[in-house]
């Protein structure tokens, strides 16, 4: 038989602490808003530094839509 594999996304830009965070974020809500459990979405930077969180200024505008980043953090791809 076949395996169903589980969709992914991956937002990619170069530092990882602003677009490509708030892309994630933004995906991953509306994705729970519909029910759509089995989806794996991550954002990684091309020039970044490991373990470096998204920007407090993404943060807070993610925060004013309702939506958490703090568990948001880099990752070099």
């Amino acid at each position: 038989g076949s395996v169903k594999q589980m969709p992914r996304v991956l937002f990619i830009c170069t530092g990882n602490i602003c677009r490509s965070p708030a892309a994630e974020g933004l995906l991953k809500d509306r994705l729970r808003q519909k029910g759509l459990t089995d989806w794996d979405v991550e954002s990684a930077g091309t020039w970044t530094v490991d373990g470096r969180p998204a920007t407090s200024h993404v943060v807070q505008l993610m925060a004013e839509r309702k939506i958490d980043l703090t568990d948001v953090f880099n990752v070099n791809k």
